[in-house]
C-alpha cells in the first residue's frame, strides 16, 4: 500500500502541472493585432504577466482585446490609445 501513495501524489502533481501550462495563451491562440505598436504593446502586457508569475489564460486575454475596444470606443486613433493603455499597464 505504501508504493501506491507515492505514485498517486505523482499522478496528482503532474496533472496540477499540466493544467498551469495550458493557462498560457500559446502563440498559435493569441490574436494578432494589425497594428505592430498595439502588437508589441500587447506582447509587453504578456510578459509582464508572465515576470509576476501571473499568465494570462485565454479567456483573460480575449476579455482584455474586449474591454480595450470598449474602452476606445469615440476616440479617433483607436490603435495608439489601445497601445497606451496596455503601456500603463505594465
Amino acid at each position: 500500500m505504501l508504493s501506491e501513495k507515492p505514485n498517486a501524489f505523482l499522478e496528482s502533481k503532474k496533472s496540477k502541472d499540466e493544467d498551469k501550462k495550458e493557462k498560457i495563451p500559446t502563440e498559435s491562440k493569441r490574436k494578432r493585432f494589425a497594428n505592430p505598436e498595439l502588437q508589441r504593446a500587447l506582447e509587453g502586457f504578456i510578459d509582464m504577466r508572465r515576470a509576476i508569475k501571473k499568465p494570462l489564460t485565454d479567456r483573460a486575454l480575449e476579455m482584455i482585446r474586449t474591454q480595450l475596444d470598449k474602452l476606445s470606443s469615440g476616440v479617433t486613433d483607436k490603435d495608439r490609445y489601445k497601445a497606451e493603455a496596455l503601456n500603463q499597464s505594465v
